[in-house]
């Protein structure tokens, strides 16, 4: 298989990775806790929130999808779209009675503190089964951008891109 992928290309990408990676060791030295790490020590503007939030809804694939939805089912698409901002304004009014869980770290030590340790253990436990399918695909995804980008094998390029994901989540 040969490389079709401009080497201007393959720079901004391997310039990407490089940027990332000492951003997150730069502030990642002032993290000293698991609290600090998770709750990024409550310093956050509204911009930060906002944005994030934002990120979180919006995809490429997700534009495109709305895009063809929209087109072939017109109004009916539009008007069931609608739900995603409603869904986000009833979520903002949810957000004003979160106070009491402010201080911690997770959703299962916020069950374990209202239902007690079992339902910390079960709340835990199925969130670590669901992030592992999604961990497993960003090792597939990356592995495909590094097959097409350095005309690398399939079997070697997962491994590489297990090594990308766990090296930038455990720094930082």
């Amino acid at each position: 298989m040969t490389s079709s992928v401009h080497p201007v290309d393959m720079g901004i990408f391997a310039v990407f990775l490089v940027v990332t990676l000492v951003v997150g060791l730069s502030y990642g030295r002032q993290v000293s806790t698991i609290r600090d790490y998770a709750l990024g020590g409550k310093n956050f503007s509204t911009s930060t929130l906002v944005a994030t939030i934002v990120a979180t809804y919006s995809s490429g694939s997700g534009l495109f999808i709305r895009l063809e939805n929209t087109y072939t089912s017109g109004l009916y698409y539009i008007m069931a779209g609608l739900g995603l901002p409603l869904s986000l304004w009833l979520s903002g009014q949810l957000a004003k009675r979160m106070g009491e869980f402010l201080n911690n770290v997770s959703v299962a030590e916020a069950m374990g503190d209202m239902y007690g340790k079992a339902v910390q253990i079960i709340t835990a436990g199925s969130s670590i089964v669901a992030k592992v399918g999604y961990v497993a695909i960003q090792f597939q995804a990356i592995s495909k951008m590094l097959e097409v980008l350095f005309n690398l094998d399939g079997g070697v390029t997962t491994y590489i891109a297990a090594g990308i994901v766990i090296s930038y989540s455990s720094l930082g």
